[in-house]
């Protein structure tokens, strides 16, 4: 996996360089607890688009509630002490080893120990290459905006992707450059 951050005018060689000069930047600052709502446009292969919508509670570091909607299906998932729970109809229905990594470079970053984060990182199944670091800029912050992952094979994929090799993220309310 490849971890693109956009930069600002920091010289910062190294991802782990990056990783402390976003916690340093922010250390204190960042906001701990958010509520929002989130809502999905799924395009599957046979050409139907889906929509649903999330209710979403965090606790940073670490701690992300998804409740889908409406609220009394009892249908969500838990991220908590780098593991994913998955309820249905208000029933634990699994759980198992899982580092979240949008939760891990969209908010831990900025309220965790840097070496915590570098550990997050480094666990399978998504292990982040922290020795290849891209550099941009996108409105003068040092926030992480953009992961790029390998797309799983053709046969594996739940829905359509890009047809390059990459699956993007981008930010809530961020813009391409």
């Amino acid at each position: 996996m490849s971890l693109i951050i956009l930069l600002s005018v920091i010289q910062i060689t190294t991802p782990r360089e990056l990783l402390t000069a976003m916690h340093a930047r922010y250390d204190g600052k960042w906001y701990r607890t958010l509520t929002f709502l989130q809502h999905n446009t799924e395009h599957h292969p046979d050409g139907t688009v889906g929509h649903s919508t999330w209710r979403e509670w965090l606790q940073a570091p670490g701690k992300l509630r998804i409740e889908f909607q409406p609220a009394d299906s009892g249908n969500g998932v838990l991220f908590a002490n780098d593991s994913v729970f998955s309820f249905q109809l208000d029933s634990l229905r699994g759980s198992r080893p899982f580092v979240h990594p949008l939760l891990v470079l969209g908010f831990d970053v900025y309220t965790q120990p840097v070496e915590r984060t570098v550990a997050q990182l480094q666990q399978p199944p998504r292990v982040f290459d922290l020795s290849v670091l891209s550099e941009g800029t996108w409105d003068g912050r040092l926030v992480f905006v953009r992961m790029l992952e390998p797309a799983p094979p053709i046969r594996q994929r739940p829905r359509i992707r890009a047809s390059t090799n990459t699956q993007p993220w981008m930010a809530a309310g961020s813009r391409r450059k």
